[in-house]
């Protein structure tokens, strides 16, 4: 996997750079046109405008609109993975707060498919766990979405949403062992054959916990087709060519799916 910068500082201050200087060139020519039609009101005995010069304006501005959109777009995209990793550290930083009040057990057993939403019957998903960690209110009678716990990118490629209310936006991992023939879920599993999670020293007799991914985004390219929620997810990596994931040391990176 090849791992990319989680800031996107250089790929925004690129996009940036183009947009200025697109923006520049309109804005010089949106100020001759402004002159030419100030002249004109004056009766400026200045030449007005040819039918030539208006054509080649408006093919310029119409050039100009489409190189600057795409542009545009490309920025909102990587501002929404900057909210997304932005959002998985605080995920980290809160189950690590719930692993120093509770004996360094990780949370759990959950679900693997992480829910933003909860209530006080919520307690097989990972939200029920951290939510007071995140500042978000305490799991109750009424229905809560953390909006920490929502990803951005799925709010804006998630088919048919209307709400996030039961929706899973993120993936946990499900299995840390690399022997295929051991299955491991950190988080532990809540229905048969149930486990309980792990606690973070365990990562220090296995794998690194830098090298180990705790949450990643999720669509339907990372999920098994034969679970009930398959249908709510995006067609594709809701970030491009990239999936947002958290690490068991609590970092947070773009990684090449």
């Amino acid at each position: 996997m090849q791992a990319f910068d989680s800031t996107g500082t250089v790929l925004r201050a690129s996009a940036g750079s183009d947009c200025r200087v697109r923006e520049s060139s309109l804005s010089m020519i949106c100020r001759t046109i402004r002159l030419r039609i100030r002249r004109l009101g004056r009766g400026s005995a200045g030449p007005g405008f040819t039918l030539v010069e208006l054509l080649v304006v408006i093919a310029v501005i119409g050039i100009l609109a489409g190189l600057l959109l795409p542009a545009l777009a490309k920025a909102k995209e990587k501002g929404h993975q900057a909210g997304c990793i932005s959002n998985l550290k605080q995920i980290g930083l809160a189950i690590q707060l719930y692993a120093d009040d509770n004996e360094d057990s990780l949370p759990g057993p959950v679900f693997a498919g992480a829910r933003a939403s909860y209530d006080k019957n919520s307690s097989q998903e990972l939200i029920w766990f951290i939510a007071d960690y995140l500042g978000a209110p305490r799991p109750g009678n009424s229905t809560v979405v953390a909006d920490v716990f929502v990803c951005p990118g799925y709010l804006r490629k998630a088919p048919g949403l209307g709400s996030m209310v039961g929706r899973k936006c993120y993936l946990l991992n499900d299995d840390v062992d690399p022997n295929p023939l051991n299955r491991i879920p950190p988080f532990g599993y809540p229905i048969p054959p149930q486990s309980e999670p792990l606690k973070l020293s365990a990562f220090d007799n296995s794998r690194p916990p830098s090298s180990v991914f705790a949450v990643t985004d999720v669509d339907k390219g990372n999920v098994n087709p034969t679970v009930s929620w398959w249908s709510d997810l995006p067609y594709e990596p809701v970030h491009g060519a990239v999936r947002n994931q958290l690490f068991f040391d609590w970092h947070s990176e773009a990684v090449r799916w």
